[in-house]
């Protein structure tokens, strides 16, 4: 058991300023407090509602466990707690059963990790142990992650239990802790899925519904982490880079998964990250070959969108001959090209039979390979885009679908948002259905590119007769 004394809990701080607020808070007595030779727990009550409940293991090493907002690890919270059983140093309560589920599920993941660690092979040399890759990264980032997604998700539960329509949950200071929290724990991999919370709340059901759609996406990849040491290494590696681990790209140079052929560049999007002004764009391909897809990601900082200099630039229909290399994981999407590719031309006409029905059919795929993965890449073959009419209540609303020649359709949206490249769709295919590639997002299609077997159509060569009289123009 840890011995408690006040040098110790100073020592343990995160900042001068955290332990004076412990100390502080030490001369008040929590609710609910209590203490074993095991942990320490009690509720403090804060600006929310419901009290901030803290538990502490004092055993061989620190954990501790708190459900308030705060950035710094560990919180006053816990820091007082120590600091209150420094003084009183009594350990004869029972445990309550959330400490007691809390400890065994602790034991639990130590256990693993000492089993896989005592199952890794020795390396020979020095040279191999430096050669062989790391299935999780270094001890003290491992240990803030972990700390990390312990805290996230124990919000995430509060979030749950506060409802969505609480006034803590819709204040935009909940939403930027939350933010800030993801970046301490070096997991801004996290970032994306709670992407303009705040904003989703303001839409209505329809807002809510997408938001707590992404939540639960959170709370699989969360809860995935927590039993990445049972995952297979495709797996587990497919975990940690949804987390924000990085893999360096001479690692995927050397030991990625090698797809030759030609490539048909079908469009880029260029995304800002939410730390920072890191700007990232995106660009897709597809294999003429093998028709495996593949995400070429490149990054730049930079004040705006506008000012981000790529140092790449792939023009969408265009084809390019070469090799790309796979990141490691599950979905196999990301990748980067072996050596600069050589860009060709070709008169060979392509068609990917892919209809909207067996995309549709594929999802579950997808969904079983990362259960949280947000955006699925189609190339859809034998399809239009429509506009259709709704009414909602008084009210006409029109929007747009893609819709296959078995009558089956989805809502869609341009990548660039405008109406009016919808219309462009619209007056490319009325006549003749085409082949397009969007990203699938799990309520709509987002259209990057229409393609007629050879290259991008020109939606503007012809419009259709009706198009005026729908006021589509």
């Amino acid at each position: 058991m840890i011995h408690l004394t006040d040098e110790y809990v100073h020592s343990v701080s995160p900042d001068e300023r955290t332990f004076e607020k412990a100390q502080d808070l030490a001369k008040k007595s929590p609710r609910c407090e209590g203490a074993s030779y095991r942990a320490l727990w009690g509720e403090f009550q804060g600006s929310a509602a419901t009290p901030y409940f803290t538990m502490v293991d004092i055993r061989d090493s620190l954990a501790y466990r708190c459900s308030c907002p705060s950035r710094k690890l560990p919180c006053k919270h816990v820091l007082a707690l120590m600091l209150r059983r420094a003084a009183e140093p009594y350990y004869t309560d029972d445990e309550p059963q959330s400490v007691v589920e809390w400890l065994a599920a602790r034991d639990e993941r130590l256990e693993k990790k000492k089993t896989s660690a005592a199952a890794t092979p020795a390396p020979e040399n020095d040279a191999a142990e430096s050669a062989a890759p790391k299935p999780r990264a270094s001890s003290k980032r491992e240990a803030r992650v972990d700390a990390g997604v312990e805290l996230i998700q124990t919000q995430l539960e509060d979030m749950m239990r506060l409802g969505l329509g609480s006034s803590e949950v819709n204040s935009p200071g909940f939403w930027d802790r939350l933010s800030r929290r993801m970046v301490d724990a070096q997991t801004p991999g996290l970032l994306r899925f709670i992407s303009g919370g705040r904003w989703l709340l303001n839409r209505g059901e329809a807002g809510r519904e997408q938001l707590l759609n992404q939540l639960g996406k959170l709370a699989l990849l969360l809860e995935a982490y927590r039993r990445i040491d049972d995952a297979p290494e495709d797996f587990a590696s497919e975990i940690r880079q949804a987390l924000g681990y990085t893999v360096p790209q001479a690692d995927v140079l050397a030991s990625g998964e090698r797809v030759e052929g030609v490539w048909l560049a079908l469009g880029r999007k260029v995304v800002e990250a939410q730390v920072g002004k890191l700007f990232v764009a995106c660009d897709w391909f597809l294999n003429l070959e093998t028709g495996r897809f593949a995400h070429f990601l490149q990054f730049f900082h930079a004040a705006s969108a506008d000012e981000a200099r790529f140092p790449e630039r792939f023009s969408a229909s265009s084809l390019y001959k070469g090799a790309m290399r796979y990141w490691p994981g599950t979905l196999r999407l990301r990748a980067l090209f072996e050596s600069r590719p050589e860009s060709i031309e070709t008169t060979t006409v392509f068609r990917l039979k892919t209809s909207l029905d067996k995309f549709f059919r594929r999802i579950p795929d997808y969904q079983a390979r990362a259960p949280w993965i947000q955006t699925i890449p189609a190339f859809l073959d034998d399809v239009v885009v429509r506009p259709y009419l709704r009414f909602d209540g008084s009210t006409r609303k029109r929007e747009w679908r893609v819709v296959s020649s078995s009558g089956l359709s989805a809502p869609a949206r341009s990548l660039d948002g405008w109406d009016s490249t919808l219309v462009e769709y619209y007056c490319a295919t009325w006549r003749t259905p085409q082949s397009l590639f969007a990203e699938w997002n799990g309520r709509e299609f987002v259209v990057f590119s229409l393609w007629n077997g050879q290259k991008i159509f020109n939606a503007r060569e012809a419009y259709p007769p009706s198009v005026s009289s729908l006021g589509l123009c």
